[in-house]
């Protein structure tokens, strides 16, 4: 009993501190994070208006997506974008929309 109410203090006193602040950078504001906001989903959907080819956009993908996608798609520290069983977790579908 005596470990119990010590263990329930540490918790509560641990629960009540404020994060460690380390004076490092700025929060940022809205119109930032809609700037950096890049998902796009596999129907196309958070793609901005408009339209291209694949040999337009691949510039594009090798500059912003492929250091985490990977060259080809294959998936490396993102999800895996193309082929018929990813290694782990589709990238899509109802079985990753039960994981989100």
């Amino acid at each position: 009993m005596k470990y119990g109410i010590q263990i329930l203090a540490i918790l509560l006193f641990g629960a009540q501190s404020p994060p460690p602040r380390f004076g490092l950078g700025q929060p940022a504001p809205p119109d930032l994070i809609a700037a950096w906001d890049t998902a796009v989903m596999p129907d196309g959907k958070g793609l901005p208006p408009g339209k291209g080819t694949s040999a337009e956009g691949a510039p594009i993908y090798a500059a912003q997506c492929a250091s985490c996608h990977g060259a080809n798609g294959e998936g490396a520290t993102a999800d895996v974008l193309v082929g018929a069983e990813p290694k782990q977790f589709a990238p899509f579908g109802p079985q990753y929309e039960k994981l989100v």
